[in-house]
């Protein structure tokens, strides 16, 4: 419900992004999907139904993999090849099913903690703000207070000379 406000002020500001998006989600949200690809995001992998890699067997993370990559294939006609693993659950196998995928996997080195009750805009701007964000991936999540947040990020670290980028560009 506050993607299409998080595109708009992403917009506005001239960023493009990287969104790990579900499956599950695509499908639900075909029309938000295609928004986000045609402002000039880039969309990867989140499994099919943010199942944790560790707790499930190594074909039952294929499957959330290979599902979620034939979703947006269908939707977009891209193919993913990058794989955010839900929560950050990863082991050896985890490692190894990207690579014999082609994929890379990807985590964050500032998370927003956005989802957790009281983070508040204030709280999220801080907790990204005392991190060294120049090559960092920050981690957020389509959630009120950080879109509150999110014009105010945007403008003190495009301040400290910190362009915004999707993954890609990295």
């Amino acid at each position: 419900e506050v993607i299409p406000d998080l595109l708009k002020t992403l917009k506005e500001n001239n960023v493009q992004i990287t969104f790990y998006v579900t499956g599950r989600w695509a499908e639900k949200n075909p029309d938000l999907l295609r928004q986000m690809y045609q402002d000039g995001h880039e969309i990867q992998n989140h499994g099919y139904s943010h199942k944790l890699c560790t707790q499930n067997s190594v074909e039952t993370a294929k499957d959330e993999i290979l599902k979620t990559e034939t979703v947006i294939m269908e939707l977009l006609g891209v193919k993913t090849n990058v794989f955010a693993p839900p929560s950050g659950d990863y082991d050896e196998t985890t490692v190894e099913l990207c690579r014999e995928l082609g994929y890379k996997m990807v985590l964050w080195s500032s998370d927003t903690i956005d989802w957790r009750e009281g983070s508040t805009a204030d709280v999220i701007k801080a907790r990204v703000l005392k991190k060294r964000l120049n090559g960092a991936i920050v981690l957020m999540h389509p959630k009120p207070e950080t879109i509150k947040a999110l014009p105010d990020l945007i403008k003190e670290i495009q301040a400290q000379k910190i362009e915004i980028v999707p993954l890609y560009k990295l």
